[in-house]
């Protein structure tokens, strides 16, 4: 009889983020920066954040951060990068935005939630179904987890207060490519 052979699932979402913190310059705000690329498979298809990006995390007013975590809460700061990146780029509408920022979120619970079961069921390959629920059920209280309410309460909040940060990137767009057109005009 054979031993199982450890199955080892590749979990992009507990993966380190390549990221350093630091206060901008411009306006003292602290940021996450990007060191290298992070890639984000969406229902949009492939983004790639580049190395370079700076992100302010999940933004909120202070008061929210009991309720939902630290803009920089590791739950969702590597959805909140890309929705800042997908905010200052405007590559999407803002509600498109949004959304991939909530699926983000809830892709990485199921993804999360399936590669614990395939871990279980490669640990316990002769376990009895009663066996696999009740082993998953005890190591899924131990896991922190976004729920569906917190997640769909980040969605809603950003929904709503969400249209001036996409605003005023909109006019840095309009700007930086006012800009660019002047310099080629220059050529």
């Amino acid at each position: 009889m054979s031993t199982p052979r450890p199955v080892t699932i590749i979990n992009p979402y507990t993966e380190p983020l390549p990221l350093e913190f630091f206060k901008r310059e411009l306006d003292g705000e602290t940021v996450a920066l990007l060191i290298a690329p992070i890639p984000y498979n969406t229902g949009k298809g492939l983004i790639i954040v580049p190395a370079g990006f700076d992100s302010d995390g999940c933004s909120m007013p202070r008061f929210f951060w009991r309720l939902f975590g630290h803009p920089f809460d590791m739950d969702y700061l590597r959805e909140a990068i890309l929705h800042d990146y997908l905010y200052r780029m405007q590559i999407f509408d803002r509600k498109t935005s949004d959304l991939l920022f909530k699926e983000q979120m809830e892709d990485k619970v199921s993804f999360t939630k399936a590669a614990l079961r395939q871990t279980i069921l490669a640990e316990l390959p002769k376990g009895s179904d009663k066996e696999i629920n009740k082993e998953y059920k005890r190591r899924l209280k131990r896991m922190k987890l976004l729920s569906q309410w917190r997640i769909n309460n980040i969605y809603w909040g950003l929904r709503m207060g969400g249209g001036v940060a996409w605003k005023k990137n909109g006019k840095l767009l309009a700007e930086a490519e006012k800009h660019s057109n002047q310099e080629k005009a220059w050529q």
